[in-house]
């Protein structure tokens, strides 16, 4: 039988009618996933030419558009110089990252190959993102974490409006909330206000805290000496009530107890500033970005969202032999299943 892609369309129009654009974002870490895409998809298509990190990322976030069915997508990536903040406040912030040793492997022999196959597999993407029914927002000076934390506590605000984060980025739970959930690709997880503390095994009100405390060995910041999940549980249990603590409470509390017995009372206690730091470090609930970065993205929020553009999707897979991929085996369907709602959807801006 014949697809008449006219009345799937129709239908799709008749179904959204009464549908707002905003009644439910979908906001991607645009570099996180790519980066998690490269990494577990290294392919190269026939012409020896890297294509994984594109594949993945495509893949991804087709899986979670059909799984959440957003209203709009908007995908973030980092801006130029945009550690640059945290970088004045802490100089070994992500240090870690830059000193992690390459290992050749079949599809990389040099780091420098690696990074230039990567560099022009973003650039490639970016021309397939632009040919999608989405938004990409990118500010110089801000990481996509404080972009994306402006957007869903400070711009999108309306109570009526569900607002979805994808990312593998563990930052982002703190942010959970009654219209926040965070979406982890990697574990297949929605975290949420229901099933925070089952899932995480502390309260979201005091998640930050606990990370200000254990540190972020991703980002290379340091936590107190000793503090891992099960001592956070065992010694400081007010961080497991609903009730938000905040640096001063956890200091308190500390300087109150058996530091004799347990030290791990004293090492709080006597890095105060440390926890400072930490917290400025990674709090995302009041982010504060300069003029610049706001008119920035109050306009590109503005702009009208690209219409699909089949047949400069079709070409592209051509060209990059990517019709092999699972994907893009039969590239109309996903077109259909991901993108056509989102589509029209985009026509209301």
């Amino acid at each position: 039988m014949t697809t008449n892609y006219l009345d799937i369309f129709n239908g799709v129009m008749s179904k959204k009618k009464n549908t707002d654009l905003n009644d439910k974002i979908l906001i991607i870490d645009g570099l996180n996933t790519f980066m998690r895409s490269h990494a577990a998809n290294p392919l190269m298509n026939d012409n020896g030419i890297h294509i994984g990190g594109i594949v993945g990322f495509l893949s991804s976030i087709g899986y979670a558009i059909k799984l959440i069915q957003p209203t709009r997508v908007i995908i973030v990536f980092d801006g130029k110089n945009g550690s640059q903040k945290r970088l004045s406040l802490f100089p070994e912030y992500k240090a870690n990252r830059k000193n992690k040793p390459f290992k050749p492997n079949k599809f990389f022999q040099t780091e420098q190959e690696e990074r230039q196959a990567m560099k022009q597999q973003l650039m490639r993407l970016m021309e397939y993102l632009n040919n999608l029914p989405v938004q990409i927002l990118i500010a110089h000076n801000c990481e996509a974490d404080d972009i994306i934390a402006y957007l869903v506590t400070k711009h999108f605000v309306e109570d009526s409006m569900d607002k979805y984060i994808m990312s593998s980025d563990q930052d982002f739970l703190q942010l959970v909330s009654k219209n926040i959930t965070v979406w982890s690709p990697t574990k297949k997880i929605f975290f949420d206000v229901n099933n925070f503390t089952e899932k995480v095994g502390m309260p979201v009100e005091n998640f930050l805290m606990g990370k200000v405390l254990m540190g972020d060995a991703g980002d290379g910041i340091p936590g107190i000496k000793g503090m891992g999940y099960k001592t956070l549980q065992k010694h400081f249990p007010l961080l497991l009530e609903n009730t938000k603590k905040d640096i001063f409470d956890v200091y308190e509390y500390s300087k109150f107890n058996d530091s004799t017995k347990y030290k791990i009372y004293k090492e709080v206690s006597n890095n105060l500033d440390k926890l400072k730091l930490n917290y400025e470090l990674m709090q995302l609930h009041n982010i504060e970005l300069d003029e610049h970065a706001m008119i920035m993205l109050n306009n590109a929020l503005t702009k009208p969202i690209n219409s699909l553009n089949k047949l400069n999707i079709y070409r592209m897979v051509i060209e990059d032999m990517m019709n092999t991929s699972n994907i893009f085996k039969d590239p109309d369907t996903w077109l259909r299943t991901v993108w056509t709602t989102l589509d029209f959807c985009a026509k209301k801006l």
